[in-house]
Order: structure tokens, then sequence, then C-alpha cells
């Protein structure tokens, strides 16, 4: 639903993948990403691959998303295979 349920779920169980849309109600996809992997890290546990999902290119939010070092920033609209082929590779 949002970045505040995001974060409350990956502190009670493990994901393999985290797909995040930009814009979000509250906090936004980077924003949780960065909460998350805050908390990953004061818990020692291992960094989720993520792939961001965004139907607006603003350029400022790109590269603060690109520093957390995802598996792909996908730009709606988008071919489902291109998001299948990202997933799978997060997997591997």
């Amino acid at each position: 639903k949002n970045g505040q349920d995001a974060l409350a779920m990956t502190e009670e169980e493990k994901f393999d993948l985290i797909i995040v849309d930009i814009r979000m109600p509250g906090i936004n996809g980077v924003e949780t990403i960065e909460s998350i992997y805050e908390s990953l890290q004061k818990n020692n546990a291992q960094k989720i691959p993520a792939i961001f999902i965004t139907g607006y290119a603003d350029e400022e939010i790109k590269r603060k998303a690109e520093t957390l070092n995802p598996i792909a920033y996908i730009y709606k609209p988008f071919d489902i295979s291109e998001l299948v082929d990202k997933v799978k590779e997060a997997l591997r």
C-alpha cells in the first residue's frame, strides 16, 4: 500500500526482491528503499535487491535511486518481458 507498510513487512519477513513504484502515498519509493536498507544494516541483515518502477522521468530522483544500486529502473509503460527479465536477473 505504501512505504511504511513495506518497511514494516521487511522487518517481519525475509524477501528475495522488492519491486517498488517511485510514486507512493506517504514516502516515495526511493525513501522507502533507503529506510529498508538502513533497517537491514542496523540488524546486520543482507540487502534486498530492488527494482524501481516509475511513470515520470525526474533525473534527480533517478540519480538518488541509482545510489542504492537497484537491479533496474524501469519506466512506465513497459513491456512485461522487461520486468520479468529483471526479476529473473535479481533472483539468480
